[in-house]
């Protein structure tokens, strides 16, 4: 399940489907833990019979080996359900990156993502406006001039660049308001809380199994029995504290996320409008060969029209 997780989360990361990566990795964990309760029911239920395979060979009159090992099975059986979040959780952080800046990086990415649809749909929009307006003028000019307007081989001006522009100015200016330093270090901080607590309570599990060992070893029961049972409890916590852990990650960014979420507003209507004035002037600029021809026509026939004032000023 663990070599599973970390192949499909990998895969899903490096499409940039974050959204299927979180759904892959639910449905993983899902089945890891039905697949745990059946373990579970299968050596809590048939403990004595699994043993006695094993306890055959000793020499155990009184049966303290097969009831002293059935007992531990028991108990240890506990342990799968933690052992199974365990390994499909690590091997999701192990696809993903488990490092704060890895992970705001990607959430970073799908924020671009979703802002870069956005800001797509609104720069068609906006060549569909200066389209349009190319039109027009075409058909004024046509009209009233008998002037064709045409640019390059087709005779249509291209705005796929000016599009393109418009959108890469936009992402750029989101990213740069995205790299919040405070961000980063709040993150760090808590995946250094959430590594201390998982690892304090598997550093107790080890000490529960090591104790229980011991105490099993020098027949003091049943505290063996208590000792495994708080190694297994320590085992579940520290599944816990890292699912709680994640919760409270997701939780941090996305406040930090709404505080910012004017600052931000603002940052993407200022570049957005910024986009599409360069745009209406790249449709300006299409029209400097037909300003520098009128200009050079006015300039030759300047000389002429003061003559026609002058002999009109002489007539009155």
């Amino acid at each position: 399940m663990g070599v599973a997780t970390t192949t499909i989360i990998g895969q899903h990361i490096g499409a940039k489907d974050y959204d299927g990566a979180q759904r892959s990795v639910y449905l993983i964990l899902r089945v890891a833990l039905v697949y745990s309760a059946l373990m579970i029911a299968l050596f809590v239920g048939f403990a004595g019979p699994l043993t006695l395979i094993f306890s055959s060979g000793f020499e155990d009159a009184d049966g303290q080996i097969a009831k002293m090992a059935t007992t531990m099975l028991r108990l240890l059986a506990l342990y799968t359900i933690a052992n199974s979040c365990k390994l499909v959780l690590s091997g999701a952080l192990r696809a993903a990156g488990d490092l704060p800046k890895e992970i705001e990086q990607v959430i970073s990415s799908a924020t671009l993502d979703s802002i870069k649809r956005t800001c797509e749909e609104a720069a068609i929009v906006a060549e569909d406006d200066v389209r349009q307006l190319w039109d027009e003028l075409s058909k004024d000019m046509q009209s009233e001039f008998k002037l064709k307007l045409s640019v390059g081989k087709t005779g249509e001006p291209d705005w796929s660049a000016s599009r393109k522009r418009l959108v890469e100015q936009v992402e750029k200016a989101t990213s740069s308001e995205l790299q919040n330093p405070y961000l980063c270090d709040g993150l760090k901080k808590l995946f250094r809380r959430r590594r201390r607590k998982m690892f304090g309570f598997l550093f107790l599990s080890v000490v529960g199994l090591l104790g229980g060992g011991w105490l099993a070893w020098k027949g003091l029961a049943p505290y063996q029995i208590l000792a495994f049972g708080a190694a297994a409890s320590a085992l579940l916590a520290a599944a816990f504290a890292g699912l709680k852990g994640t919760s409270r990650i997701r939780a941090f960014y996305s406040k930090e996320l709404d505080a910012q979420r004017t600052s931000l507003h603002d940052v993407m209507r200022k570049a957005f409008n910024e986009g599409v004035d360069k745009c209406y002037r790249d449709f300006v600029l299409l029209f400097d060969p037909l300003r520098k021809v009128c200009t050079e026509q006015r300039e030759k026939f300047k000389p002429l029209l003061e003559a026609a004032d002058e002999l009109e000023g002489d007539f009155c």
